[in-house]
């Protein structure tokens, strides 16, 4: 279900499923700023980006609350 907030939505499938860079696209695939997104995601050290094969995957990184 997604919570209206793009961010959030893609940090919680990823944390939890890698996710391949085809399918977050197609995900997203009406939204322009997916890919800058995804970049400051990376930049802010949220989100990782793993290359397996040929293929590039997400994976959201885990935060521990307190």
């Amino acid at each position: 279900a997604s919570t209206g907030n793009v961010e959030d939505d893609l940090l919680s499938i990823t944390s939890v499923h890698p996710t391949r860079e085809e399918a977050v696209k197609n995900f997203y695939k009406k939204l322009v700023l997916i890919g800058r997104i995804v970049e400051r995601l990376k930049n802010e050290d949220k989100l990782v980006e793993i290359k397996f094969k040929e293929h590039k995957f997400y994976l959201g990184k885990l935060t521990r609350k307190s």
